[in-house]
């Protein structure tokens, strides 16, 4: 049995945070074995509260605390238990995140009732692990028990599902809050985050401007100000992306401006948010302006992969290859290496304006440089030959995708599908589309509208209604404004039977023959 003088060695060695062997901590365990009664239990728990404050080196000691602690009687209430899995989750490098819930499942299968608290440490944990989905079972349970939601638990699943790039969910768990309390409630909720020095504000910024909600992304901004929370590089950078993804380059200018003011040197990122947003507003040449004046300052800002690509990209959009061109060798003399972003980017230019050959070179260049094409880079050149009437490359890279193991895309069916139709080979086409599905690759509104538009071309309105049905039992709404005015024009067709005509009607009510023949001039 015990001691009262091993006793006090064993607190000394928790008091002095292992300054002397860590291993000492966890032989000294062993004199409470669960097979022996403790002297002193009340001795033991205070130990471990104060080693719970100190931390652990290793989740070794934490897992000996908790078999004895479990061992003890009476057993010690769940606040203990949670601050010991407390301590465990800030064990580095490597938290033991799963140990953690594997205890907590423990307690709960012996009849230990989980608090508010435990059980938003396991939610958190179940977070870490990528299971954002347990995560808010445990959520429910927690308002089962009668637990009103907190800002931990909050906070706890809204980086759950920005840690697992969830977006969309994330906006809406924190629209809920707003639309349950308004915005000045979803404003408490930030406050309490940043008194309890939890740091959303990049994180919920960055959120929200990729949603395009980039006015709520404001409001969160200048609530950390107001709160005394000075942004970062990463906060503005992050605002930034929002005004330039929306084109408000205006805005994100002044931003540029407050950020200097503010002392925060703009980076590489905030650069090519800028470039990115001149490009989408139609100011390329503006982007081109500030590449090169960024290049000649002494700002210390490197252009990267993605500066050049945003660049090459936003030019061969306008149809200016040489710039592009001049770009990518640019790039190259710079030590900056093209990534398959890049080649896809110039493909595509190249293919659009029928320079085949130079497509072809390049896409030689890609393998000479050690660049793996992916599948956009496949669909890019089997669009283009198909555009350039070169069906037997089609085929040939279609075939080549296939054999390689490569998985095709939509896209990629779709691009065929054309191609099957503009040929005639509608039984090839339909054929296709059955492997489409066969492998688990859901056709989309372009797939139904191309198999349509073919067999209207080929007078085939039976079959062509029969996909119209198909398209319309998926959920797509109706047909393209191509194909539209050919259904429409069915109706006033004598050759086209009472019943096909009494189906049309069904898919298009109320439209009368001169409103079809109007559409069809439209269109034309």
């Amino acid at each position: 049995m015990a001691t009262s003088g091993n006793l006090l060695l064993f607190r000394f060695h928790l008091d002095s945070h292992f300054r002397f062997h860590s291993q000492f901590f966890v032989r000294n365990y062993s004199i409470y074995s669960c097979t022996r009664r403790c002297d002193d239990p009340k001795l033991f728990v205070e130990s471990v509260r104060e080693q719970c404050k100190l931390g652990f080196p290793n989740a070794e000691i934490p897992v000996s605390i908790f078999d004895q602690l479990r061992c003890l009687r009476p057993r010690p209430c769940i606040i203990l238990f949670t601050r010991l899995f407390t301590a465990m989750c800030k064990i580095r490098p490597h938290p033991p995140f799963s140990t953690v819930v594997t205890f907590s499942n423990q307690l709960e299968v012996s009849g230990l009732r989980p608090d508010c608290h435990s059980v938003g440490i396991l939610a958190n944990c179940y977070c870490r692990l990528g299971r954002v989905d347990f995560a808010f079972s445990l959520f429910g349970k927690r308002l089962k028990l009668g637990y009103p939601p907190d800002v931990f638990i909050v906070t706890t699943l809204l980086n759950g599902l920005i840690t697992s790039d969830k977006l969309q969910p994330a906006v809406q768990l924190l629209d809920k809050v707003v639309k349950l309390g308004q915005w000045d409630d979803a404003k408490g909720l930030l406050s309490e985050m940043l008194d309890n020095n939890i740091a959303p504000d990049s994180t919920l910024i960055d959120m929200y401007c990729k949603e395009g909600h980039v006015d709520e992304a404001r409001a969160i901004y200048e609530l950390t100000i107001e709160r005394g929370v000075h942004p970062n590089v990463i906060t503005y950078n992050a605002l930034l992306n929002g005004y330039c993804l929306r084109g408000d380059m205006a805005e994100a200018e002044n931003l540029v401006d407050v950020m200097v003011k503010d002392g925060i040197v703009p980076d590489v990122v905030t650069f090519n948010s800028l470039i990115n947003g001149y490009c989408k507003s139609k100011q390329v040449d503006k982007a081109l302006v500030m590449f090169e004046d960024t290049r000649v300052s002494v700002t210390h800002i490197t252009p990267d992969v993605v500066t050049y690509n945003t660049l090459i990209d936003a030019l061969c959009k306008e149809n200016r290859f040489h710039l592009a061109l001049q770009q990518f060798e640019e790039m190259k003399d710079q030590g900056v290496a093209p990534d398959v972003v890049t080649y896809n980017s110039l493909l595509d230019g190249l293919l659009k304006n029928a320079e085949i050959d130079m497509a072809v070179s390049l896409r030689r260049e890609m393998d000479n440089n050690g660049v793996a094409p992916d599948i956009c880079t496949y669909n890019i050149m089997i669009n283009g030959l198909c555009e350039a009437g070169r069906m037997a490359e089609v085929v040939e890279v279609f075939s080549y995708i296939v054999a390689k193991g490569l998985r095709p895309d939509v896209t990629t069916y779709n691009i065929m599908i054309k191609v099957l139709c503009r040929q005639g080979l509608l039984g090839d086409a339909t054929e296709l589309l059955k492997k489409m599905e066969d492998t688990r690759c859901s056709p989309n509104e372009y797939t139904y509208n191309t198999l349509i538009k073919g067999f209207l071309n080929a007078n085939d309105v039976a079959k062509a209604l029969d996909f119209l049905h198909i398209m319309r039992a998926q959920g797509f709404l109706d047909a393209d404004d191509y194909t539209t005015p050919f259904f429409l024009g069915l109706l006033t067709n004598p050759n086209v039977s009472d019943a096909d005509k009494a189906l049309l009607q069904k898919y298009f009510p109320g439209r009368q023959g001169e409103d079809m023949r109007k559409n069809e001039a439209n269109c034309v």
